[in-house]
């Protein structure tokens, strides 16, 4: 999204707060100025990275009130939270997620749209109601109909992760939660985004990864540069901190002694590398 809106011919990033929350003061001034314009306003529904929800409601609110429409990316949202869409319907103009989050295959995805929104086709054929040229991918967009269907919210719960980010909090110090606060009710219940000063992120992720454990420095969408994440930057995050970081998803159904050894483990290796104790 942030790649297609920067092709526009005029666009403005937005602002965050330091916890990655859309700042609604910045957006509604800024609509104000435009308001001889008919905004297009993109949003993501939950940051993936760091894991911040945006009041998606509120903004929409800012945004109409300016006679604006509203796009909704819900990528990172939905593998944890449930989108109501009859009451989402009323704010979101456009809706957007991709299939692969919701363990369906690669290279598909849904674009709802409310029945006033009219597009434009960029390839012209007589598919997907003459906005699509091409054969259709039918067998991407079964997998996602059979993942949506079948897909279990029952599991997803918080505990896994609050369990680990109290013991990272009690017992490997200089380290710090990046994104909005555990029991802010903002966050995605599956996600900890972590700094761990002085140390290389991407040294921990190899660490981690020759005791079994996965992790990640990042997005999948910015694995292949070591430039800052855009996220970390637009939130103000000090320079030296950025290649700080890991992030740990958790699916919910982890045993009490697999948490024990990822915390175990994690303290162990963050301190070889701060110590050279390898």
């Amino acid at each position: 999204m942030q790649s297609a809106c920067e092709s526009c011919l005029s666009h403005t990033p937005l602002k965050v707060n330091s916890f990655g929350e859309l700042d609604s003061l910045y957006l509604d001034a800024l609509l104000r100025r435009h308001r001889d314009r008919k905004p297009l306003v993109c949003i993501e529904a939950g940051n993936s990275e760091i894991g911040t929800i945006n009041d998606v409601i509120g903004i929409a609110s800012i945004v109409h009130k300016h006679n604006g429409l509203l796009v909704v990316d819900a990528t990172g949202y939905l593998p944890s939270c449930q989108v109501n869409m009859k009451r989402w319907q009323s704010y979101v103009d456009i809706l957007v997620f991709s299939a692969h989050k919701l363990h369906a295959l690669k290279g598909v995805g849904v674009l709802w749209k409310g029945k006033h929104i009219k597009l434009k086709p960029l390839i012209y054929g007589s598919q997907q109601n003459g906005i699509l040229a091409g054969t259709e991918n039918v067998l991407g967009i079964a997998s996602l109909g059979k993942a949506v269907k079948e897909y279990d919210y029952s599991s997803i719960f918080s505990a896994s992760r609050d369990y680990v980010y109290g013991y990272i909090m009690t017992h490997i110090p200089d380290s710090y939660l990046v994104g909005a606060p555990i029991e802010s009710g903002r966050r995605l219940p599956h996600n900890l985004y972590l700094c761990f000063k002085g140390i290389e992120g991407e040294a921990l992720m190899l660490f981690l990864d020759r005791k079994g454990i996965q992790v990640s420095t990042g997005s999948a969408c910015n694995h292949n540069s070591l430039s800052a994440s855009p996220a970390l930057s637009a939130i103000g995050m000090k320079q030296e901190d950025i290649h700080s970081c890991i992030r740990m998803s958790f699916g919910g159904q982890e045993t009490k002694t697999e948490l024990d050894y990822v915390c175990n483990t994690l303290k162990q290796c963050v301190y070889n590398l701060r110590y050279f104790a390898i």
